[in-house]
């Protein structure tokens, strides 16, 4: 289940509603089992937040901007010449 960044975004927020509603949401969707992906974090702020309450699976701008096709697979070429061997 993804987690829409708009909910993601008010984790700065001073209210603490939309993050008590975002905590709910987290333990609702672990009770049933699913799998959570964070859209839109884009600070440290927001990514410890998150693994506090158990998100494990993020996207945004604090991991990197998108890339085209050919980006991906040129930047997925460049991690499998870095790793290491088993």
């Amino acid at each position: 289940m993804k987690v829409d960044r708009e909910y993601i975004d008010k984790i700065k927020s001073s209210d603490q509603s939309p993050r008590t509603l975002l905590r709910t949401l987290l333990t609702m969707l672990a009770d049933l089992g699913l799998a959570v992906t964070a859209e839109g974090v884009e600070t440290f702020r927001q990514r410890d937040w998150l693994v506090e309450h158990g998100v494990t699976l993020a996207q945004g701008y604090l991991f990197g901007k998108p890339l085209t096709i050919s980006g991906a697979i040129e930047h997925l070429k460049l991690l499998r010449t870095r790793a290491p061997l088993s």
